[in-house]
């Protein structure tokens, strides 16, 4: 069974920077997701899941378009 953790990392406005975590038997993978907050979370907090999220393998990558100003 696939055991899956979301952290946030950063908040900037109404998005956030999430690291995402998927664990299972065979393998783990680790990704940085710039989504939208869904409810009031704080830096550290475990959470659900996000709203549209783009997905990066490097932190530095995630943490430009975060700031990024669209």
């Amino acid at each position: 069974m696939e055991k899956e953790t979301k952290i946030v990392l950063a908040i900037n406005g109404e998005k956030a920077l999430y690291l995402f975590k998927r664990e299972s038997p065979e393998y783990t993978t680790v990704e940085f997701v710039v989504g939208w907050i869904i409810g009031c979370p704080a830096i550290g907090d475990y959470v659900d899941g996000w709203a549209s999220g783009k997905y990066f393998t490097k932190l530095a990558d995630a943490v430009w378009y975060l700031n990024k100003k669209i």
